[in-house]
């Protein structure tokens, strides 16, 4: 059964969850330590990255909420309470526009990362559904990279724009269906050279209702 999650290696880039799901078990049996410690030890602590982190209880830390739509009542609904470390090494991590903003410079430079590593996990597949190219957890386009993501009630996109030196970092406190890279992807950012739009700074979405209100689509 598992076999048909595989296809031959450097044909095609699939983007699913199956190899994070085995990627702690892995991890466990070559260090001797679960997945959030080398997490917080390899990436976190040596970024300092102070508003991040892989959560180890059932709740997300402050008060942000997030909220999922319903298409059967056709409105957002509150899916702030749920059990965050599910997602696994997959998506588990919690983190604000500021970090991302600082991890996506560090990913896409190789940072953390040996020469011949970073060359690597750079060599990018094609992606299937997309333009766009996919390398080891890293999706790749032209003149930039990055990751989008979501979960129960939270969306966020970085991606770091190689020739600008600029960071863009967007989070939401609401999904509108799985969106991911099929739907927003590295291809169809585009900058607009006459007007000169430098991306320097975070640029940080969020959209926070009162509890009980509903959230335009």
């Amino acid at each position: 059964m598992l076999r048909s999650k595989f296809v031959p290696p450097d044909t095609i880039g699939v983007l699913h969850g199956f190899n994070y799901d085995i990627l702690p078990q892995l991890s466990k049996k070559s260090t001797g330590e679960d997945i959030g410690s080398l997490i917080t030890k390899t990436v976190i602590e040596p970024l300092h990255l102070s508003h991040s982190s892989y959560p180890i209880g059932t709740r997300v830390p402050g008060k942000l909420r997030g909220y999922g739509w319903n298409p059967s009542t056709k409105a957002f609904e509150d899916k702030t309470l749920f059990n965050p470390p599910l997602a696994g090494a997959a998506g588990a991590v919690i983190s604000n526009a500021d970090d991302l903003h600082v991890f996506s410079r560090a990913l896409c430079t190789g940072t953390l990362l040996a020469p011949q590593t970073f060359k690597t996990q750079m060599q990018g597949q094609p992606l299937e559904g997309t333009n766009a190219l996919y390398g080891e957890g890293v999706a790749i386009g032209e003149g930039l990279c990055g990751h989008s993501g979501t979960i129960n009630g939270y969306s966020s996109d970085m991606y770091y724009f190689t020739k600008l030196d600029a960071s863009l970092a967007i989070n939401v406190n609401r999904i509108h269906g799985m969106r991911g890279l099929r739907s927003w992807h590295p291809s169809r950012v585009h900058v607009d050279r006459e007007r000169s739009i430098q991306l320097r700074e975070i640029v940080h979405v969020a959209a926070v209702p009162v509890d009980g209100a509903r959230m335009p689509a």
